[in-house]
């Protein structure tokens, strides 16, 4: 799963999520510059209790925004299942994808 968008008006930054479905390896990136990672190594990253993970973070040095990038994972079959992710900037939904 791969996908990225637009922050920004005046100040324009662009950020990235790249998910490996077979590992589960997350990384966010903002201008290309890493700002969250999941480890395939962590055993949290392939067995969890709990159905959604959040990653917050700032963006913009004028033009701050808070971007909010939310994981729903399927209750059953989990990693054979599509995954929902919401993008919220500025607490406000910006979008949603879904995929592995």
């Amino acid at each position: 799963m791969e996908f990225g968008f637009e922050v920004g008006i005046s100040e324009k930054h662009q950020v990235q999520l790249q998910r490996n479905w077979f590992t589960g390896k997350q990384v966010i990136l903002v201008d290309s510059h890493p700002v969250a990672t999941t480890s395939p190594f962590n055993p949290g990253t392939h067995f969890s209790v709990k159905h959604s993970t959040k990653h917050e973070f700032s963006v913009g040095d004028i033009e701050k925004h808070t971007v909010q990038i939310e994981r729903v994972r399927p209750d059953i079959f989990a990693g054979c299942m599509p995954h929902t992710f919401r993008i919220f900037i500025d607490e406000i939904l910006f979008s949603e994808h879904q995929g592995y």
